[in-house]
C-alpha cells in the first residue's frame, strides 16, 4: 500500500510478514500508550500525548524520524489522525484483498 502526505510517499506492504509483525506489534504498543493518558484533564497535553502516540506509530512502521518528514516540528492533532487513518485505512483494504487471494488460492487446492 502507498500513502502521500505533505509531499512524502510512503509505502508499506502488510503481506510481508516482517511488516505484519511490525504493525501488530505497533497497535499493542499504541494500546499501551493510550492507557497511560486515562486522567489527563489538561487540552494541550492530551494532544502532545496521542500525537506522540501516533508518532510512536508511523516511527514503527516506516522507521525513525518518519513523523518528522512528515509534520515538522507540528503537532497538530488534525494533521496526525488524518495520516493515521490514511494509513490504517489503506492497511485494511491491503489486508482484505489479501484475504480473499488466500482464500482463492487455498479453495484451489
Amino acid at each position: 500500500m502507498t500513502i502521500t502526505y505533505n509531499g512524502l510517499t510512503l509505502e508499506y506492504d502488510i503481506c510481508e510478514a516482517a511488516n505484519l509483525r511490525k504493525y501488530n506489534d505497533a497497535l499493542k504498543e499504541m494500546e499501551r500508550m493510550k492507557a497511560s493518558a486515562i486522567g489527563i484533564s489538561d487540552p494541550a497535553e492530551i494532544i502532545e500525548k496521542y500525537c506522540g502516540y501516533i508518532f510512536r506509530f508511523i516511527d514503527v512502521l516506516y522507521g525513525e524520524g518518519t513523523h518528522i518528514k512528515l509534520f515538522g516540528d507540528s503537532v497538530n492533532i488534525r494533521k496526525t489522525t488524518e495520516v493515521y487513518r490514511m494509513i490504517i485505512e489503506a492497511i485494511k483494504k491491503e489486508s482484505e484483498e489479501f484475504n480473499s487471494d488466500l482464500k482463492s488460492f487455498v479453495n484451489s487446492i
